[in-house]
């Protein structure tokens, strides 16, 4: 009798909001979930008209859906991604991690 593999899972969402784009990816992999968050963005330079791009990339491994805490509140150390992408999908200027 052989089994089908079960198809991995992904999610990924970006929100821009005053020329920051903030933008959060997960991966389900086989033994939990790998959640990348990140932040991409522009600054002017003070000499000339030019600009420079900055950008800040973390990465979270969890073995929890990280979609779910979001909806149970739960209390483990998952609910702390889950605040990261409630952080992310809010209005909040700045993403705290």
């Amino acid at each position: 009798m052989t089994s089908t593999p079960k198809e991995k899972q992904s999610f990924s969402f970006s929100k821009e909001n005053d020329g920051v784009t903030k933008t959060v990816r997960g991966e389900e992999v086989e033994n939990g979930w790998v959640i990348t968050i990140s932040k991409e963005w522009y600054t002017n330079r003070d000499n000339d008209d030019s600009k420079d791009w900055h950008s800040e990339t973390k990465k979270f491994v969890t073995t929890k859906d990280p979609r779910e805490s979001t909806k149970e509140k739960e209390t483990d150390n998952i609910s702390a991604i889950g605040s990261l992408i409630n952080d992310i999908a809010g209005d909040n200027g700045m993403l705290i991690v």
